[in-house]
Formats: C-alpha cells, structure tokens, sequence
C-alpha cells in the first residue's frame, strides 16, 4: 500500500449497497420535502374560514357635549359560530 493511503474498515452486515440505497432515500426525502410541505400549507390556508371581521360602527344620536361630535361606538363582527360571551 502506498504511504499516502487509508485503510477504511467497515463494520456491520448490510452491504455497500444498502448505504448507498439509504443515502439516495434520504436526499430524495429531503429534496421533495419543502415542496410537499408548501402544497399542504396552502392547502390548509384554502380550507380554513374566512376570520376577517366586520367593523361595526354606530353613531348615536345625542348632544356633542366634548366638541369632538357626537357620541360613536366602534366595534367588530366576528363572522364564526364560536359560543358568544356571556357578559356581552
């Protein structure tokens, strides 16, 4: 053997082969992953309810005793069927 060279030892009962065939499975796995993931993502998003809410305002009728206008209350419509609070 030349002074320049390495002995590689290998131990274990798979052959070469199966390494290399396991090398390939993992890089093909990880090189198709984002993609995948990115079509399920999307996916999800399309499948999931519109979550936007409306904006509730309502003026009400009364004296402009600040200066700045009549009485105005701002609030939000949420579009779901979740339970309401009770307190409301």
């Amino acid at each position: 053997m030349p002074d320049d060279g390495t002995w590689i030892v290998r131990f274990g009962d798979k052959h070469w082969t199966e390494h290399v065939k396991k090398a390939a499975h993992g890089f093909k796995f990880n090189a198709t992953l984002k993609p995948r993931l990115d079509v399920e993502v999307e996916d999800w998003h399309a499948a999931q309810p519109d979550q936007k809410p409306r904006t509730v305002i309502i003026e009400e009728s009364g004296p402009d005793t600040t200066g700045l206008g009549p009485p105005l209350s701002i609030g939000y419509d949420f579009n779901d069927e979740s339970p309401k609070d009770p307190a409301d």
